[in-house]
């Protein structure tokens, strides 16, 4: 009984000590082993890239992007993004929408602030064109998209564009025509 009451306290001794001091001179495992820096390098360069065509592509700046009339961080990075875009335009087009479409002072506040950023980055007034409102090329009406969904996406197992089961007759059944052009809304036959 004495023997095994020492082996087993041995035992955990060991193992305690083990577990304790085990690992040290290894050194410890660190995240570049599994992600090597040349391949998160190329990550955030890609990241980046996106995130200036994304800027780039929408081209607005709304009222979180301001203070008062001037430029805020959010606002200056949005348009240092659109500033790296890889697209980017020898024309830039910046969209100023919110508040200061209803008031002028503000407006030429802020339009002014937009100006003074770009012309320090290097942008000549020429090549900068400030519009009021949103960009109209960056958005859509959905019934574009809800025309292509039947094309897009498959039904149910077992379920048919008659039987309303399928993604086929959305469109149809928000009244919108269907991807052959003609609308089977209920204004047929009744006037």
């Amino acid at each position: 009984m004495n023997t095994m009451k020492a082996t087993i306290t041995t035992t955990v001794s060991g193992l305690f000590l083990l577990s304790c001091f085990g690992c040290m001179g290894k050194g410890q495992p660190n995240s570049t082993e599994f992600f090597p820096i040349e391949e998160t390098v190329r990550v955030r360069q890609f990241q980046d890239v996106q995130a200036a065509n994304a800027a780039c592509e929408d081209g607005t700046l709304y009222p979180q992007h301001f203070s008062g009339g001037e430029l805020n961080s959010l606002g200056q990075r949005k348009l240092e993004l659109m500033l790296k875009a890889e697209d980017a335009c020898p024309q830039m087009i910046v969209y100023i929408s919110g508040d200061s479409e209803k008031d002028t002072n503000l407006a030429k506040d802020r339009e002014t602030a937009v100006m003074a950023f770009c012309k320090a980055h290097g942008v000549k007034e020429d090549n900068l064109h400030i519009e009021s409102g949103f960009n109209p090329g960056s958005s859509s009406f959905a019934r574009e998209g809800l025309q292509r969904l039947n094309r897009t996406e498959s039904g149910a197992a077992g379920a048919t564009a008659d039987s309303g089961g399928g993604a086929a007759d959305t469109g149809a059944s928000l009244g919108l025509p269907s991807a052959g052009g003609s609308s089977s809304g209920s204004t047929s036959g009744s006037k």
